[in-house]
Parts: C-alpha cells; structure tokens; sequence
C-alpha cells in the first residue's frame, strides 16, 4: 500500500501547477524549503550544545568532569530546550528549566546547569 493516497498526489500535483502557472519553479520552493529545515534544526538547542561538548570535550581534564557535563545536559537541559530552536529560546525558558533543578533540592547543580547553558549561548553567538 502506498504511502500516499491517489487524491493526495492530485493535490499536490495542482498545487505545483499553480506555481507553475505563476512562474514559480515548484523544485525551487522545494529545496528552499529543505534547507531552511536543514537550518533550522542546525539551530537547535541540541545540536548547538553537541557541538559546544565536541569543541570543549577535550579542555575538560578530568574523565568525571566530562561525564558530569554531559549527563547534566542530557539528563537536565535537553529534555527541556534540546528541540528548540537556540534563537527562540527565552529568558523564561531557561528560567523554568533551572527552577526544575532547584526544586529537586539541588542548587548547586541548578547553578551548574545555568553555567553550562550561557556558555552554550555565548559560544553559539561567536560560532
């Protein structure tokens, strides 16, 4: 069975008609469309953070240090801001996802975390 139906193919069919009709090449709009994906999830919260860990892994002297950063990420941050795009990401957000550390009665790594989370930031600007 396929994976779309006969009328979904007519449908888009007319839709690239359409543009076709209006001089727009509908491959075009296509692609465009594909690289601003591509982008966009280039500008995710998570994959900023990995390439932010890439780059620093190895400044990081101690083999505990390293595992620590990178649980608390995975464990604390990215469950929250990971999918979101790192220009959308608010004060507020950030907020929240702290406040979530600190409830857990562990301010030292709510503050930790916060670190962690503006170095990301400030690497991503100057990337």
């Amino acid at each position: 069975m396929p994976d779309i139906s006969l009328d979904e193919v007519r449908n888009l069919a007319a839709e690239d008609l359409a543009l076709i009709r209006q001089d727009v090449d509908p491959i075009k709009i296509d692609i465009e469309n594909r690289n601003n994906e591509e982008l966009e999830a280039k500008n995710s919260f998570q994959f900023v953070a990995s390439e932010w860990i890439e780059k620093r892994f190895f400044t990081w002297k101690s083999e505990k240090h390293k595992a620590d950063v990178i649980r608390s990420i995975k464990l604390d941050i990215l469950p929250k801001l990971g999918s979101i795009s790192i220009k959308d990401i608010t004060p507020v957000d950030v907020l929240e996802c702290v406040r979530s550390i600190e409830e857990r009665g562990v301010g030292e790594t709510a503050y930790r975390t916060l670190q962690r989370i503006r170095s990301i930031f400030w690497w991503a600007q100057t990337r």
